[in-house]
């Protein structure tokens, strides 16, 4: 009888590595970004009007949707007790 995996994995091709991280890696980041961000000792409901706010500056208009997105995000980081790489 054959082996029932063949080939390789998705792991082992490199046609499907994360072209977002391999773009990532490759561009040039501030120092402060090396570090990471334990998100179990933020208080997200403090910094909520800010990202609110932020959110608002960037896509120069108020979309609740996205802000919840980011919210939801952050607060699924700090269940699985995650830290955040700010890059």
């Amino acid at each position: 009888l054959g082996s029932f995996f063949k080939g390789t994995s998705v792991d082992q091709n490199s046609k499907f590595e994360d072209k977002d991280k391999k773009i990532i890696n490759s561009m040039k980041w501030p120092d402060i970004f090396n570090k990471k961000v334990d998100i179990s000792k933020i208080k997200l409901e403090s910094i909520k009007p800010w990202i609110d706010n932020r959110i608002t500056e960037l896509i120069e208009m108020e979309d609740e949707l996205v802000t919840n997105l980011a919210m939801s995000y952050l607060e699924e980081q700090q269940e699985h007790g995650k830290t955040l790489c700010p890059k």
